[in-house]
């Protein structure tokens, strides 16, 4: 390869998160589309995205996500199919009956921009092990402009300034 060129696509992190992804599809819904493999798909992506967010504040990414911090839980994030069956298992069976009750109501009123997550209860996502990908991909470099950006109904004109590579990772 000439210098500049990279040899292969596996040195790409873009391709590799893909390739992931692809392998992800093909061991799950490649071979059966039942919920329990829309549950082990979504589980995947989210520990793969756990890992590269680890390894990514370790080498110092400045990610100002922390526990109890839900900003984000008042963006509105697009669904793939096997992630509304995850949740939609998670709710069923996971979560306490009283709590799901809850959270069925808040999905059924759910429609007003910069409104809370649905399955955001008590300051905290009541489905974090079945999260999409959008959230669990979704990391601020800024705690600040996540708030301001809250208090101004979502509207911030400068942007949050996000962990790229993380969204890239949820997105392929």
């Amino acid at each position: 390869a000439r210098v500049g060129e990279l040899s292969s696509s596996e040195d790409r992190p873009a391709d590799s998160a893909q390739q992931f992804g692809f392998a992800a599809v093909a061991s799950t819904l490649g071979t059966s589309s039942d919920v329990d493999a829309c549950v082990t798909l979504a589980t995947s992506i989210d520990h793969l995205i756990e890992q590269a967010a680890a390894s990514l504040e370790a080498d110092g990414a400045g990610i100002a996500c922390r526990k109890g911090c839900n900003f984000c839980c008042h963006l509105r994030v697009m669904l793939f199919p096997h992630e509304a069956i995850a949740l939609f298992r998670y709710l069923g069976s996971r979560m306490p009956k009283e709590q799901a009750n809850v959270v069925r109501q808040r999905l059924l009123s759910h429609h007003a921009v910069n409104q809370a997550c649905a399955f955001l209860v008590d300051g905290q996502c009541s489905a974090y092990e079945a999260r999409p990908a959008a959230c669990s991909g979704y990391h601020s470099r800024s705690k600040e402009k996540c708030e301001e950006s809250d208090n101004n109904g979502g509207n911030l004109p400068a942007g949050i300034p996000v962990v790229k590579a993380l969204g890239f990772d949820a997105a392929a």
